[in-house]
């Protein structure tokens, strides 16, 4: 069923088309949006965002500009191809499953579906977990130029800066995360992060319990929690139940959690870390 994946999309934009053209709305954004559907119909994304985007600075109406940028949002996210659709989808399955090809696939899917804000989200945090942060940096200002009101923009932006330099982040600036409304167990677990970068392990504690409260599977709630307390050994039990989680993390699992970049990339060092507190323990018996 998957291949008509792309066909039924395109018929029920087709379907979406007519029926807009048979609504009563002003005329401008109107005109706007079905020339930017046909345009999407002949398969050109880009002249398909550039009419709405000229039509948003012309429209001064609140309604009429939200219509406008939902409109931005749904056709910059949506698969043109079938090739395409099957290029993202085999990245993110290799991505999840950490192979090794995930970056390369996506630039396949790219360049079969230019200016796909799906395909870039998922190259961004693959960027990321390879910590090419510099280039996550760069294709986060990519989606910003296709689609700046795309909903994980912000959270896809701010962990591309902490891998890049964490040093450049503020406080005052890197609270608007927390308005955000992105999943909150990934803001939490970013700003723990953040916390620990900057040295403050009690705020980072606190931000990693706070994203156990929300979700007590989600592994990296765990590890950021065992790294604030690592120094004097308490980290032990959090430590064990990254492990465990991680362990067993399944594809499905995975999945649910597709927007966490290092999502038990870490198991190695958690590891040592615990055969290292137990040695200590023994030798202080």
């Amino acid at each position: 069923m998957r291949s008509f994946n792309v066909f039924i999309s395109i018929a029920l934009l087709a379907g979406s088309l007519f029926a807009a053209q048979n609504k009563v709305v002003p005329a401008r954004a109107s005109r706007a949006i079905a020339a930017a559907r046909q345009k999407i119909l002949d398969g050109d994304r880009v002249a398909a965002l550039q009419i709405l985007k000229a039509a948003l600075l012309n429209e001064k109406d609140p309604a009429r500009m939200t219509r406008l940028q939902n409109e931005v949002t749904h056709l910059s996210e949506l698969f043109l191809t079938n090739d395409g659709q099957k290029k993202f989808e085999l990245a993110e399955s290799d991505r999840h499953s950490g192979g090794p090809d995930y970056l390369s696939i996506y630039d396949d899917a790219l360049k079969l579906e230019p200016g796909n804000t799906r395909i870039m989200a998922g190259y961004v945090l693959g960027l990321i977990a390879k910590k090419e942060c510099r280039k996550a940096l760069d294709e986060a200002a990519e989606i910003q130029e296709s689609d700046p009101n795309m909903p994980e923009l912000r959270y896809l932006t701010f962990r591309a800066q902490l891998c890049a330099d964490p040093s450049a982040l503020t406080t005052k600036n890197d609270l608007a995360l927390d308005a955000d409304k992105f999943s909150a167990i990934y803001r939490k677990v970013a700003r723990s992060e953040e916390e620990f970068d900057r040295g403050d392990v009690q705020s980072a504690l606190e931000f990693a319990r706070a994203a156990i409260k929300i979700d007590d599977k989600f592994p990296e709630s765990y590890y950021w929690a065992y790294k604030a307390e690592q120094a004097d050994g308490r980290g032990v039990d959090d430590a064990q139940r990254f492990l465990y989680l991680c362990k067993g993390l399944s594809a499905q699992t995975r999945r649910r959690y597709n927007y966490e970049p290092m999502l038990c990339t870490q198991v190695d060092e958690a590891e040592q870390y615990v055969q290292n507190a137990e040695a200590q323990k023994h030798e202080g018996a």
